[in-house]
């Protein structure tokens, strides 16, 4: 009996074994398989991952092509349009001009225009003449005729030249000054097609328009301009500074 105890705790313990060995073998084999499933897991993660990049690059690789595409031919539009507007600008502008050359009233109006700015320049250089002639009477005074008439040129010529810089130096400032504003406020097509508009109207209408305000059209146009850009203006202030709301 004793001896069959022993055989059958034996038995017991080798299949205790047994099974213990054969299911350590099982969780062996199944923590390999749970690893090759992790890495067969992250190296479809990885795979995709890859997929995902190189769609995405693809796709921006299309859509920067197309955007190319499509600023080539929206260049291709603005040039076009820009070409059919300047073309259409110059014949307008070419149009009107043959007819104020062939306008013997507007001709007429641009070379009194001229006239009077050449006569205004001309009494100011005068003027500046006459007064340095005047304050060159000074070297008259001097006893030896050769001082006096050395200084009497020398002041002459000073007030001449400094007349003559301070005028440029005004001029200059002031055209400076507005060009930079003009540039910087008014600048753009709607100046030019006011301009042009007006410019085209007293060349095609120079002779009604003679006939009902008897003034110099080069002045009516200059005027026109500068009423347009002060009402321009006086919007551009009430916009900005919220008058409307």
């Amino acid at each position: 009996m004793e001896r069959e105890k022993k055989d059958i705790i034996q038995e017991a313990d080798d299949l205790a074994w047994s099974y213990k060995a054969d299911y350590e073998q099982k969780c062996m084999e199944l923590s390999n398989q749970k690893k090759r499933a992790e890495q067969m897991e992250q190296e479809a993660k990885t795979t995709i991952e890859r997929q995902q990049t190189l769609i995405r690059e693809k796709a921006d690789s299309m859509i920067q092509d197309e955007r190319t595409r499509l600023e080539h031919v929206y260049r291709a539009k603005i040039i076009g349009y820009e070409g059919i507007m300047l073309g259409s600008l110059l014949y307008g502008i070419l149009c009107t001009l043959f007819t104020a050359v062939r306008s013997e009233t507007f001709v007429s109006d641009f070379k009194a225009f001229l006239n009077v700015i050449w006569k205004l320049v001309w009494q100011c250089a005068d003027g500046v003449l006459r007064g340095a002639k005047w304050a060159a009477q000074i070297g008259d005074l001097i006893p030896q005729p050769t001082v006096g008439f050395i200084i009497h040129w020398l002041i002459q010529i000073a007030i001449v030249v400094a007349a003559v810089v301070i005028a440029s130096v005004i001029l200059m400032m002031g055209y400076v000054n507005l060009y930079e504003d003009y540039k910087e406020n008014f600048a753009d097509q709607i100046s030019l097609a006011e301009l042009l508009i007006s410019f085209a109207v007293l060349v095609f209408f120079a002779e009604p328009i003679r006939e009902v305000v008897p003034v110099n059209l080069i002045l009516i146009l200059i005027l026109i301009h500068v009423l347009y850009l002060g009402i321009r203006k006086y919007l551009k202030v009430w916009r900005r500074d919220g008058w409307y709301s």
